[in-house]
């Protein structure tokens, strides 16, 4: 399990500092397979990697944060993106009509069990998209698998909340 803790920065909102104990598959939890390499980030710190590529409109980072089979639901389309290589050629499109994207993910809690993660959490994010500014906030859904000792997303899953009225 791990913990969260609250850091106060100098001029932006509260931030989360995770702390994830690194864990190994030992052979009683899987017997027929045994880890050849231990991951050097956890699951939340390969999500969070994630949203600091998307905010620096760095598309071949957040590719390789993705797992081949990567799904991903895209608020700006409307749409499922599925496998890694149509995630990645829509990414380039998409982010060179974007001129800034700020996101943050609050609320985070990460489970896992063996080889696999989920992380839910609450992203508030900000971004520019054809001129226009938009504003959201989403309950998020990460489904995260260890992949040759680095975790890589294989859901990710965020859907924008209608603005109060």
């Amino acid at each position: 399990m791990r913990t969260l803790h609250p850091r106060q920065r100098e001029s932006t909102p509260q931030q989360w500092a995770i702390e994830e104990p690194a864990r190994a598959l030992t052979p009683a939890q899987n017997p027929t397979q045994r880890p050849t390499q231990r991951p050097t980030q956890g699951p939340t710190d390969t999500l969070l990697s994630f949203l600091a590529a998307l905010d620096r409109l760095d598309a071949g980072a957040m590719g390789a944060c993705c797992s081949d089979g990567v799904a991903l639901v895209d608020e700006i389309s409307r749409c499922w993106l599925r496998e890694r290589a149509e995630v990645e050629a829509y990414l380039l499109q998409t982010l060179a009509a974007t001129e800034t994207v700020q996101s943050q993910l609050g609320d985070i809690h990460c489970e896992q069990q063996g080889a696999t993660a989920w992380i839910t959490g609450w992203l508030q994010q900000t971004y520019t998209f054809d001129g226009r500014q938009q504003t959201i906030t989403a309950p998020t859904t990460a489904v995260l698998q260890l992949e040759g000792g680095e975790w890589k997303l294989v859901l990710l899953h965020a859907i924008p909340l209608a603005a109060e009225a």
